[in-house]
């Protein structure tokens, strides 16, 4: 019995990868890297069955996790290197976290709440992903819980919409690094315009990556939760 639901695990998650490659979303080194996550491990109880339905899931503190195919495309795009240090705004389940600690040398994910905080720790620390560290703050102002003076990201990837970026953020990126966020408003029916900025001062260039659903970015640290 036991083998025959283990048999029917592996055929969906054969099937679901299957479907993240048949919409172009990734390459190949982010498929891998999605394929060594299980995400039913950041799912609630009763959504880890939606863990190979290629949508948003609710997760803890009233928030959303994002369609892997979306995370898929974003991180193809971005072309993260095994040398790249990476600022994550907004952890979530941790399960993007996890798959970019597949991808990159060192990650700093930020996030407001501390369940959410506790929660992917223990997520990661249980897949033994040591590369990757999360931090209780506010990734939206300089807080000293998180953010090192003179330390710069190659990339910086913001998990929900804003209606501008602060100036600090992009003064965090590396030469040559490049920066992605949802912009609030900027499209119908509540979707956000992703924006893949490049550069800084006069140089700076932004590129749009198509409309995406996303929850708003909130400042500060929740005083609940």
């Amino acid at each position: 019995m036991l083998e025959a639901v283990e048999q029917q695990e592996m055929a969906r998650r054969a099937a679901f990868m299957m479907a993240l490659r048949a919409k172009n979303a990734a390459n190949h080194r982010v498929l891998q890297a999605l394929e060594a996550v299980p995400r039913e491990m950041f799912l609630q109880a009763k959504c880890q069955g939606n863990a190979f339905a290629d949508r948003m899931q609710p997760i803890d503190c009233g928030q959303m996790g994002l369609a892997p195919s979306l995370i898929a495309r974003h991180l193809t795009i971005l072309e993260i290197k095994e040398d790249h240090r990476i600022l994550e705004v907004g952890t979530g389940s941790g399960y993007q976290a996890a798959v970019i600690s597949h991808l990159c040398g060192y990650l700093t994910s930020v996030e407001r709440y501390r369940t959410l905080v506790e929660l992917a720790s223990r997520r990661l620390a249980s897949l033994k992903r040591r590369n990757v560290e999360v931090v209780l703050g506010d990734g939206l102002m300089v807080d000293s819980a998180w953010e090192d003076e003179g330390v710069v990201y190659d990339r910086i990837i913001l998990n929900g919409c804003i209606s501008e970026v602060p100036n600090f953020l992009l003064n965090k990126l590396a030469a040559g690094g490049q920066l992605l966020v949802p912009v609030r408003g900027a499209g119908e029916r509540g979707l956000s315009q992703v924006l893949l900025i490049s550069g800084s001062g006069r140089a700076q260039e932004r590129q749009e990556l198509g409309f995406a659903p996303y929850l708003p970015l909130v400042g500060g640290t929740a005083k609940k939760m």
